[in-house]
């Protein structure tokens, strides 16, 4: 176990080392939105009751070429720890653009360290790249928390790590 988290601990430094940090600006608090978040939020939202729907929030995302290619906007909201609603006010709504901003700056990281695991490129970590990759780094793990670690991240248990698991592990695991 205290291997595995010596893995996670290796990847999660390599991640934040990549990271520009917004996303500890949100936790404890919102913070308060700013002139580009007001304006952008209401140009979306609708009239007279101050909140954005989530239809909305996506459309206000594009305009800042956020994909929520990996990450739904009820995974944002609880990261957050808000409350998963069909609208959100305008507090609430700067603090998910704000996180998904940062979580889509980190996911590119994460694909980049994701190619690094997957030596054949064939769009997946099988359990022998793993085993290979940590050897590299020089954290050879028994086969049991090889096999555990692994069985961590292969969220659909097909037998090998695609991108999205991966960077799902990466993302809620520490």
């Amino acid at each position: 176990m205290v291997i595995i988290c010596g893995f996670i601990l290796t990847a999660f430094v390599i991640y934040m080392e990549h990271n520009n940090n917004e996303s500890e600006l949100l936790w404890g608090s919102l913070m308060v939105a700013t002139e580009e978040e007001k304006s952008l939020f209401n140009l979306f939202a609708q009239e007279g009751n101050q909140q954005i729907a989530i239809e909305d929030i996506e459309k206000a995302f594009a305009k800042f070429s956020i994909e929520l290619e990996l990450f739904s906007l009820a995974t944002i909201a609880k990261r957050l720890d808000l409350t998963p609603s069909s609208h959100y006010e305008l507090d609430s709504f700067a603090a998910l653009l704000r996180e998904a901003k940062s979580l889509n700056a980190d996911y590119e990281v994460i694909k980049s360290t994701f190619a690094n695991y997957d030596t054949d490129d064939d769009g997946f970590i099988s359990r022998s790249e793993l085993e290979k990759g940590l050897a590299e780094q020089e954290s050879q793990l028994p086969k049991r928390e090889l096999r555990d670690l692994f069985a961590n991240m292969d969220f659909n248990h097909d037998g090998q790590v695609s991108l999205k698991e991966f960077a799902r592990f990466m993302t809620f695991s520490y």
